[in-house]
């Protein structure tokens, strides 16, 4: 993202709103000073615009709070005196929480396609819940079972007997086996869950891998 740009490029996350401030203020637990204003987008400060919503974590960037031309901004009590006139505060004692909370409002997780891709390999004794969504090339192992919602990416392998929660998100070319995951897990591209993890038996003879 070029440093003069704001958040949320359409080529890759999808975007929602616009959101009343007091809305986004009931979602991330804050309390609303000022106007209850329609914001249709999220900004850093130096770069935010009167429909757009702002934060302030670190008080180095204090000098920007005060020329700011942001809409509404997520601050801490502390600093909510030095917000410029017209701007609605949504003051918080977690201001970066909020903003991670009140971003995901503006441009939310992407939500399940179900069905499996016809290149998808899916053994008959996998349980699949309803809204899964499972990506090209991704293989489920016998007996596992994916819970409703969740994302199988393209190239993940889920070993036999692996359970997946609700609404999880596995990204492409992970491979989960010996694993048993709850709900809303999030495995990043290319991890690696379950494999050999109790290293070798050294002896006289070499090397004797321990399952």
């Amino acid at each position: 993202m070029a440093a003069h740009s704001k958040p949320g490029d359409p080529r890759f996350f999808r975007g929602a709103g616009p959101h009343r401030a007091s809305a986004i203020a009931r979602r991330i637990g804050a309390e609303l000073q000022g106007e209850d204003r329609e914001l249709a987008g999220v900004a850093p400060l130096q770069h935010a615009g009167a429909g757009d919503l702002s934060f302030l974590d670190n008080r180095r960037y204090a000098d920007e709070l005060a020329v700011t031309r942001a809409g509404a901004v997520i601050l801490h009590p502390d600093f909510a005196a030095r917000l410029p006139a017209g701007a609605a505060a949504l003051v918080t004692p977690e201001p970066y929480v909020g903003w991670a909370k009140a971003a995901a409002m503006f441009h939310p997780f992407a939500e399940a396609a179900p069905g499996a891709h016809p290149s998808a390999v899916v053994e008959a004794s996998a349980e699949i819940e309803s809204g899964v969504e499972i990506g090209a090339q991704a293989v489920i192992g016998a007996g596992a079972r994916i819970g409703a919602g969740t994302i199988i990416g393209p190239l993940v392998v889920i070993g036999p007997g692996v359970v997946i929660g609700k609404d999880c998100r596995i990204h492409a070319q992970v491979t989960v086996s010996h694993a048993i995951l709850g709900d809303r897990v999030t495995l990043y591209p290319g991890a690696r869950i379950g494999q050999d993890g109790f290293g070798f038996a050294i002896g006289r003879t070499g090397f004797t891998p321990v399952p």
